[in-house]
């Protein structure tokens, strides 16, 4: 990519990225390029990647659903704001004279004493993003890549993204000031969120009981969890899951995570939120 964007120079508008193992749509770019020409201020947009190979296996059907939600919800509602956090690979194109700018820059990215040779694609929208520049997004480009099919494969994809994602997390923390509030706190939830899930998982399977496990199961996504433990073996499925109000006088558990629990009488369920 380096040598590609070095030798065009200054003599296009316009450049765009595309992995080898990418098929464009034949209004990809020109969808691209309308996004460019309305508004100066923005300095790159990327478009809607599908998964050329959903039906190969299990996992790539799974990541053609990670895509499609990765696309059309969060980069849709990231270029509301002006400022996605990554022109993906397969399908993005960049004002060549801002790119130029940074080109050198780019290339000879360290992290901790060690040139980078992956996530240039989110290394590039985050220089872009430290010009001010806004970053957007349409779905009405579109291209199809493949994905892995075999977990393995997978896995080790997944491993080297997320390496890439945190160590530029680091860097697009420096440029929040520059643009609208959402991307800081989106930065701030997407960057904190594994370490809350993984701490949450490591409690509840020491200190917790399997109530709390299926309870996490089937409530932990709505935030703030609260999780309600029943010590009387009589009551039902439904009141065990908070799904049902409790009889007056039962003896609960509440669990507040990081709060220790402490035991109420005649407490009722709380609804669902």
């Amino acid at each position: 990519m380096y040598t590609a964007f070095k030798a065009l120079g200054d003599s296009v508008d316009y450049v765009q990225v595309c992995d080898s193992d990418t098929r464009l749509d034949p209004m990809a770019l020109l969808e691209l390029v309308r996004v460019l020409d309305e508004d100066p201020r923005v300095g790159a947009v990327g478009g809607d990647v599908r998964i050329l190979n959903p039906l190969d296996s299990w996992v790539s059907f799974l990541s053609s659903l990670r895509y499609w939600v990765a696309f059309n919800v969060e980069r849709a509602c990231q270029s509301y704001f002006r400022c996605v956090s990554c022109i993906s690979g397969p399908l993005g194109l960049y004002r060549n004279n801002l790119l130029q700018q940074f080109l050198e820059a780019w290339y000879n990215q360290k992290f901790l004493g060690t040139h980078c040779t992956f996530g240039d694609d989110r290394h590039l929208t985050n220089r872009m993003l430290s010009m001010g520049y806004a970053t957007k997004y349409t779905s009405r480009s579109r291209c199809y890549s493949e994905t892995p099919s075999s977990f393995l494969r997978w896995l080790s994809q997944q491993t080297r993204w997320s390496k890439s994602y945190f160590r530029e997390w680091l860097y697009n923390a420096l440029w929040w000031h520059r643009h609208h509030a959402w991307m800081t706190y989106e930065a701030v939830v997407s960057g904190l969120f594994p370490f809350f899930v993984a701490a949450t998982v490591l409690r509840l399977f020491y200190a917790g009981r399997p109530w709390a496990l299926l309870a996490m199961t089937f409530l932990g996504w709505k935030l703030p969890v609260v999780l309600i433990l029943e010590e009387n073996p009589d009551l039902t499925v439904a009141q065990r899951l908070g799904l049902a109000p409790f009889p007056a006088g039962s003896d609960i558990t509440v669990y507040l995570f990081p709060k220790a629990r402490s035991s109420h009488s005649g407490l009722r369920a709380v609804p669902p939120l």
